[in-house]
């Protein structure tokens, strides 16, 4: 079943709007001179990141509305390694959601490896870190703990936008949860040294992967249709006015008769053109479940736009 073995097998982990994606198109750059596989999971109905990493001549598997790692899912994860055992490559990497919990990729990796005679070589997980966000989310999100528990390389992303001491300060709280492994300092996602990932392997997931598991309640999934044309003030006007509701925010939609990629955090808004068509152009919106985003989005879509709002 195998057709090569030692596949080398990544993890990518990093709560939502920590830069998974962006480090993934390095990563991707990074094995540029070998051959590729890529499974990313999306926590929505509605896949976005599978859009923006198509590349040519990578096989690419989408898992969509749920964690892979959960049991409504984990049987299309264990599917997907199968089915990528059967090809020719030599690495196959995974986008996991920034909503997982992957403490449980040792059983589904030794159920997989069961069934295809120890085809992967699994380096590790990485996990990114949202360096101006997260010690707000490690109070409030569980799985940003259990990430960091079980990582085998951290990489501490946007490092440009937050003070040396406020950099320092996330570290001790990371060294709290994961004492061992690497800590490496990192803007957009950028690879700086390619030891990172030559040299990784899964040795160093020393934290205490057996930390109480809070369950997420409730997180909330809106999905917003965006026929039409509208205006990037607007846009980026409506989205502030209820940002402090939610975790994250994704999507293309139509700014003056060309295609744009929005993508924000509670702190951070990005708003830039792409030439990717989606077929259902739309905004994922991912909160606690506690939050009255929905009301806070409706009342402010009245203040801008004249469109009906469309959920789907």
């Amino acid at each position: 079943m195998c057709k090569q073995r030692g596949k080398k097998l990544y993890l990518i982990t990093g709560f939502l709007g920590s830069g998974k994606t962006t480090f993934m198109h390095n990563l991707i750059d990074a094995f540029k001179d070998e051959k590729i596989a890529l499974i990313v999971n999306e926590f929505g109905k509605q896949g976005i990141d599978g859009l923006l990493l198509q590349e040519e001549g990578i096989a690419l598997k989408e898992i969509s509305n749920g964690s892979i790692f959960c049991n409504c899912r984990s049987d299309t994860f264990v599917e997907a390694l199968l089915k990528m055992a059967k090809f020719e490559v030599e690495a196959v990497l995974i986008e996991s959601s920034g909503l997982s919990d992957p403490t449980g990729m040792s059983k589904i990796l030794s159920l997989v490896q069961k069934k295809t005679d120890d085809c992967y070589d699994y380096r590790g997980n990485i996990t990114l870190v949202d360096a101006t966000n997260f010690e707000k989310l490690f109070d409030t999100a569980a799985a940003v703990k259990l990430q960091i528990a079980s990582s085998d390389l951290i990489l501490l992303n946007k490092t440009d936008l937050v003070e040396e001491s406020k950099l320092d300060s996330v570290e001790q709280i990371i060294r709290q949860v994961n004492p061992l492994a690497p800590i490496k300092r990192t803007t957009y996602g950028k690879i700086k040294d390619l030891s990172w990932i030559a040299d990784l392997n899964n040795d160093n997931s020393s934290g205490d992967i057996n930390i109480t598991k809070k369950i997420i309640i409730g997180t909330q999934k809106i999905l917003v249709a965006m026929e039409g044309t509208y205006s990037k003030e607007n846009l980026m006007n409506w989205i502030k006015d209820f940002s402090e509701y939610f975790y994250r925010i994704k999507g293309f939609v139509r700014i003056e008769e060309e295609w744009h990629y929005i993508d924000g955090t509670t702190n951070q808004l990005e708003i830039k053109k792409t030439d990717i068509v989606p077929e259902q152009p739309s905004l994922v919106i991912l909160a606690a479940g506690s939050q009255p985003v929905l009301k806070n989005l409706r009342s402010s879509w009245e203040k801008y736009f004249e469109q009906e709002l469309v959920l789907l």
